[in-house]
């Protein structure tokens, strides 16, 4: 039994070394642009694949990690280090919700979440700038109380829109119920444009049902201005202000989350562009 124990002991002391090479100590501290910290919320990292699958000497490997934010924001975690992942160019998408009844409205605009994409290397890395950078407010800064959500679609995530949708705004609770007011979409072209833009329908909608869907889209189907844009390019969307209008949801909308997802044909897998997009809304009390 004690030649048993050695045994597994000192393999366990030399695999240590080479396992706590592939990692990385990730840190930070999330805070809003007033400084305030989304304390005791949450942050999850996500490979984005982009169609590939990635390997760590080798093997195949798919990871997510996870993480409490504790009182002042802060958090680490430990993630796979791009630089030694084949291929090493892939990024970590990073999403960031506050706590549940952290700061309700009217003060703020209850929970707040947002996603930004990071490459993870070397032993150790702080990533308190980008997160806090890309951070929403949690308290409402203006007059009018209306809110706003910034979320970045990575290509990944532009192409899976079939499939798997991506959370703009949180459900904001029993209750109460989502407005959009306007849309704001940017995307930065990095060399290669989306093919099949004719026949996607990516939109804005209440938890990715068609019934809900708002015609918020930076392109209506069947036009190939936006997706199969050869430059970088702006769509700001008013709704209903701006010649759009809200389609009659045949579902409640009460409780439910606000999504990007395609209700077309998929985008060709080509493309390398990113897209930003700023959504303004407020909650309303039913």
């Amino acid at each position: 039994m004690l030649r048993k124990f050695l045994r597994s002991s000192l393999l366990a002391l030399l695999l240590a070394p080479f396992a706590a090479a592939q990692f990385t100590l990730v840190s930070g501290t999330v805070v809003d642009p007033n400084g305030l910290p989304y304390a005791l919320g949450t942050i999850t990292a996500q490979l984005i694949t982009a169609g590939v699958s990635p390997t760590v000497n080798g093997n195949s490997f798919a990871m997510t990690g996870s993480a409490g934010l504790n009182s002042t924001g802060s958090f680490t975690m430990q993630l796979v280090s791009n630089a030694l992942m084949v291929p090493s160019t892939l990024q970590w998408s990073f999403q960031v919700c506050s706590a549940i009844g952290t700061v309700q409205p009217a003060g703020g605009p209850g929970p707040v979440c947002f996603t930004t994409l990071i490459t993870i290397s070397g032993a150790t890395q702080n990533i308190s700038a980008t997160l806090s950078a890309a951070a929403p407010a949690l308290t409402n800064s203006n007059g009018s109380g209306l809110l706003s959500a910034t979320v970045t679609l990575s290509t990944a995530q532009i192409t899976s829109l079939t499939t798997t949708a991506v959370t703009l705004v949180p459900a904001p609770g029993a209750g109460k119920a989502i407005m959009p007011i306007a849309a704001f979409w940017e995307m930065v072209h990095a060399g290669a444009s989306f093919t099949g833009g004719a026949s996607q329908a990516i939109d804005l909608s209440y938890n990715s049902v068609a019934a809900t869907e708002l015609d918020m889209g930076p392109d209506p189907t069947a036009t190939v201005g936006f997706w199969g844009a050869a430059v970088s390019v702006v769509r700001q969307v008013l709704n209903p202000n701006g010649g759009n209008s809200y389609q009659p949801a045949s579902t409640s909308v009460a409780n439910l989350p606000l999504t990007v997802f395609n209700f077309g044909t998929a985008l060709g897998a080509g493309g390398t562009s990113t897209v930003k997009v700023v959504i303004i809304y407020d909650v309303m009390t039913l």
